[in-house]
Formats: structure tokens, sequence, C-alpha cells
């Protein structure tokens, strides 16, 4: 069990390195976005970029899942190159030919998703650049399932580096608002594409095998449906606030929502890239349901730490990275904290499916889950603006989460510790009751506060009779152990 948790966790540090470097890089760039973009603009560009994901599934078709399962399936180097360079013709190929059709259709599709044709050049920017990076993930995921994160995250920063330094020569030096934005995301990506497709061409050619590429598609297919039910629950809400109410709203729920995320940024996607490639290794070993338990109390226990921080700090934290004109943002941030734990989550108790190729459930439970979605959006929304689309969104998350694993369960029993993902989560609810009590003072203050309780509330967590298991309490008296003798001056 210990030698999987360490290999998830060094992985994931350094996934989460680079990741934590990007997204806070980004990050820092919100003060910069919500200056030069009004509410109105901003709104615009999530709206576009949103566009964009759905335009992905299409290009893009998910053929990195088929890569994981393929790669993992076959011995030798060159038939794990056979696997990458058939998905790799694929997306080119099948790909090339939606994006052409997608151009044709800009006009429609700026109507649809802005309101008026006169949107199409932007879209036209947004789905070459879609084609672009689809490919260019794609080159990316094959450092993750070699076990190669350090190369995954120089060439995903250098990437990210570019974009975000042509965002504020276009943003800011020239003044070209959304359509700059989505013109420094395409010449990324294209140079992303560039550097490693030639690496990978020197180290070998293509020759297509089209019975590996027709198992490598179906094995894809109930991807799309299924991430497009996922898109529809965690973004669908935009187009319902843009119809019911104005595109300023959108762009301040925007803002919240990406606030409220950060728990996914720095734990939920490093893990998830490490997860995919380790999950069906795990699988292997005499203990495997012992080792997933394990690494659910873990990596939820991570999770709602963050969801406890953005919970209680949010108008702090929407203080200090937005104009005031988003301030309203506040409000959503402490709810999509909770949706963001179910959605990250959800990976993680559906391994019991994948690892019985019983993908065909995939789609049942999101069917169910968008339908809850776009119900509540239907219901809440025209009565609670933003805050109606925030609780949609934690209420389907919520079943999606709840049905994966009752199904998973059903294919593969696991015995996940409830106790103590209950003790976790209960003390997260206690943290957010105490903070609503904790007197408003300038920024500074406040969060020294709302630190000083979280810090509270964790020791007392740890320090629950038997929250702690007997290995760990040895593991910490030995950490402890290394501090003390390090902080007298004694060698380690």
């Amino acid at each position: 069990m210990w030698h999987h948790l360490k290999s998830l966790s060094k992985q994931t540090i350094v996934y989460g390195g680079g990741l934590l470097l990007k997204r806070g890089i980004g990050f820092f760039m919100i003060p910069v976005y919500t200056r030069y973009m009004n509410p109105e603009e901003y709104g615009l560009l999530e709206i576009l970029e949103l566009t964009g994901f759905i335009a992905a599934f299409f290009i893009g078709f998910g053929m990195l899942q088929a890569v994981y399962r393929f790669h993992s399936d076959v011995e030798g180097a060159d038939a794990q190159r056979r696997v990458k360079a058939n998905a790799i013709m694929t997306v080119v190929v099948m790909g090339g030919a939606v994006t052409a059709g997608l151009l044709a259709a800009s006009p429609w599709i700026a109507r649809i998703s802005g309101g008026k044709t006169e949107l199409a050049p932007l879209v036209v920017l947004l789905v070459l650049g879609v084609f672009a990076n689809e490919i260019g993930q794609l080159l990316l995921g094959f450092f993750r399932v070699e076990a190669r994160p350090v190369a995954y995250v120089v060439y995903s920063l250098s990437s990210t580096a570019v974009s975000l330094t042509l965002n504020v020569v276009f943003l800011v030096g020239l003044a070209m608002g959304v359509r700059g934005i989505l013109l420094s995301t395409l010449i990324s990506a294209v140079l992303l594409v560039v550097v490693l497709m030639a690496g990978f061409v020197r180290a070998g050619g293509f020759r297509a095998d089209f019975a590996l590429i027709r198992q490598m598609f179906v094995y894809c297919l109930p991807f799309i449906p299924t991430g497009l039910m996922a898109f529809t629950v965690n973004f669908s809400d935009r187009y319902f606030l843009r119809v019911f109410t104005d595109m300023g709203t959108v762009g301040i729920y925007a803002l919240g929502y990406k606030l409220g995320m950060i728990g996914g940024f720095l734990v939920g996607t490093p893990f998830g890239l490490v997860w995919k490639a380790q999950a069906f290794e795990i699988a292997k070993e005499p203990n495997a349901q012992a080792t997933y338990a394990r690494v659910m109390t873990y990596y939820s226990g991570a999770l709602l730490a963050v969801c406890a921080v953005l919970s209680i700090s949010a108008r702090e934290i929407v203080a200090l990275m937005a104009a005031p004109e988003y301030a309203r943002a506040a409000a959503i941030v402490p709810i999509v904290a909770w949706a963001t734990v179910f959605l990250t989550l959800d990976p993680m108790v559906q391994v019991g499916i994948l690892l019985k190729k019983r993908t065909v459930w995939l789609p049942v439970i999101y069917a169910g889950t968008m339908a809850i979605n776009i119900g509540l959006n239907f219901l809440l929304i025209p009565r609670m603006g933003m805050m109606g689309a925030a609780w949609a969104t934690v209420a389907a998350l919520f079943f999606q989460v709840a049905a994966g694993c009752f199904v998973a369960y059903r294919l593969y029993p696991i015995r996940y510790e409830w106790r103590r993902l209950m003790a976790m989560v209960a003390g997260v609810l206690v943290a957010q009751a105490l903070a609503g009590i904790v007197p408003q003072r300038a920024i500074a203050g406040s969060l020294a506060l709302k630190g000083v309780l979280l810090a509270v509330l964790a020791a007392a967590l740890l320090a629950l009779p038997g929250f702690l298991l007997k290995d760990e309490r040895t593991l910490l008296s030995k950490l402890l152990g290394r501090v003390v003798r390090r902080g007298e001056g004694a060698p380690p």
C-alpha cells in the first residue's frame, strides 16, 4: 500500500507544484482581467470559452482516456508508441474535419452562444485554438502515461507563460479585449504542438493501425456524452444566466465560480493527472481495496481543507483579487467550493466502474445528474439568479458522486473509511458556522482571526479518539521527532 501511496504523493507533488505555479500565475492575473475587462466583457469571455469546451469533446474525442487504458495493456516500447501514434492521427484527421465544420458554422455558433452573429470572428479564433489545444494536450498527456512529471510540468508551464505574456500584451498594451485573450491562447497552443510534435516525429514515424483506432475510438465513445453531460452540470448555468439575467451577472458569477474551484486546481487536477494512470496499476496488488480506501481519505482531507479556507475567507479573497464591481462574487465562492469537492471526488469513486470496464454506467449517471441540474436551473435561476445557479450545481454534483459510489460498490466493493470522512465534513461545516460570527475587520485582521479558527479546529479533529490510525500516529511521531531534533540542533 505505502509503495503506491508514496508514488502517488511524489508525482502529485511534482504535478501539483507545476500546476500551482501555472494556476497561481493565472490567479494573480485576475486583477488585470477585472480591471481591463468589465463584467460584461468578462461574461462574454466566459461564454465563449465554455463554448470551446463543448467543441473540444467533438474535436479531441477524449482520446487521452484511451491512451491511458491501452498503453497499460500492451508491453514494449514499440507497441506503446503505436498506441500514441494512432491516437495522434485520429485527433488530427477526424478532429480536423470537425474543426472545419465548426468554422463553417461560426456565425450560427456566435448567435447561439453570444446572442449575435457579429461575434463570428471571435468564434473562429476560439475553434482554431481548441483544435490546436486538443493536439497539444494529447501530446502532453504522453508524459503522464510515461511517468515523466517533470517534462510535463516544464512544457506546460512554458506554454502557460507564453499565453499569459501575450495576454498582457494584447489586453493591456494593445487594448484588444476578448479578441486578444483568444488570440494569445491560439498562438501558445500552436507553439506547443510544433515543439512536442517535432520531438515525437524524431523518435519514430506513424503507421496507421485501423483495428487499434477502432478499439480506441469505441472505448472513448462513452466519454463523449458523459463529458457533455458533465459540462452541462458544471457550466450550462452560464447560458441560463445569460438568458434570465444579463452578461454582467454572468461575469460576476464566473469570477466567483473560478475562485470556488481553487480546490480543484490545487488538489483535484494534479491528483487526477497521476490517478488516471496509477489506478489501474494499484488494482494488480492483493490489497488494492484497502489502498483505494486510504487514498480516498487523504484525498478528501486535502479537498475539504481547501474548501474550508475558501468558504470562510471568500469576502477577503474577492476584495483582494478583483475590482469593486465584482464584490457580489463572494457569495458564490463557499457554495461552489462544496460543489468542487463533489466534482473532484467523482473520478475517485468511479474506480470500480473503470476497472470492470463497465463505462456504460457513466452516461446513465451523468444523464441523471444533468436532468437534476437542468431542472433546478430552470426552477431556481429565474427566482434566485446566480445563487440559484450555484445551489443547482451543488445538488446535482452531490447526486453524481453518490450514484457513482453506489454503482461502483456493486461492481467492485471498497470499504471507505466513512467515520473519518464524515468527521472531516463536520469539521468544515463547523468552521463555516463559526466564521459567520467572526467580527468583520480589515482584510488582514479578518484573515488572521479566521486562520486561528481553522488551526484550532484542525488540531481538535486530529485529537479525536480513533481519528488517526496506528501507522499514521507512528509516522506523525517520527516526523515531529525529526522537527524537534533539528530545532535543537541535533543531527536528524
